[in-house]
């Protein structure tokens, strides 16, 4: 669980290795790391407003998002325009992570996509409905 109020970031860090060594003398053997979050990628228009506000999800082994950006950048089914009406407005739950690589093989070869879940609420304490109650111990004197 990811805060929003205590500013929290979710810093994921990838590794892939290519198992062949065709082109390996030319080129690198990983080409891209293609992020999406819920799905959706970034668009490149919206790519440097983003980065200004400490989103990193764009290419490398690293994505590294603030939960406050996150969740207010989401509208529910695709990324807003930061300033565009709704902006403010803060869509707490789930967010899926996914990220797919390219390697140098002519034509090149995308792996099969990995997905991290994470959950965003108002504060770190926010569980998620799991279905299940939580007890804490009370001590009585």
């Amino acid at each position: 669980v990811y805060g929003v109020e205590e500013d929290q970031v979710i810093t994921l860090i990838a590794s892939a290795r290519e198992l062949d060594t065709m082109n390996d003398d030319i080129l690198e053997p990983i080409q891209e790391y293609v992020w999406t979050i819920n799905g959706v990628p970034i668009p490149d228009d919206l790519e440097e407003a983003y980065k200004e506000m400490g989103l990193d999800c764009f290419s490398g082994k690293e994505c590294s998002a603030p939960a406050r950006v996150l969740s207010e950048g989401w509208s529910g089914t695709g990324w807003q325009n930061p300033g565009e009406t709704g902006w403010a407005t803060r869509n707490y739950g789930w967010y899926e992570f996914a990220l797919q690589v390219k390697d140098n093989d002519d034509p090149a070869k995308y792996s099969k996509m990995v997905i991290v879940k994470k959950y965003i609420g108002a504060t770190q304490f926010d569980v998620p409905f799991t279905g299940f109650k939580i007890f804490l111990p009370l001590t009585t004197k």
